[in-house]
């Protein structure tokens, strides 16, 4: 059973061939809980995660670098309240983005 309304998130798609699957698991959460950053990849490269601000224009911090093919995991934890994109960038190039909330 549903309650409330769900939380529509909207937010630019950008291609990424290399990246098959990037998502912030839950995407709302408490600081202290944390959220699961996952990631695919079709290929072997280095993936950085990193924390922009809402709009995506101020990269605020570096979470995760990691060189691999396949999935990747990553548990974030700690960051202040407020609204926030997570941006996986796949060999210093081509990204994609998720918009995460912070309670």
């Amino acid at each position: 059973m549903l309650r409330g309304q769900p939380t529509v998130f909207e937010f630019p798609f950008s291609s990424c061939a290399e990246l098959i699957m990037a998502a912030a698991l839950p995407a709302q959460f408490p600081a202290a809980a944390g959220t699961l950053l996952a990631s695919g990849t079709l290929v072997r490269g280095t993936t950085e995660i990193s924390l922009h601000s809402a709009g995506g224009r101020q990269k605020l911090a570096t979470l995760d670098v990691s060189t691999r093919f396949d999935r990747s995991f990553f548990h974030w934890t700690g960051a202040p309240a407020g609204a926030y994109r997570v941006r996986w960038t796949f060999d210093h190039g081509s990204y994609r983005e998720a918009p995460v909330v912070v309670t």
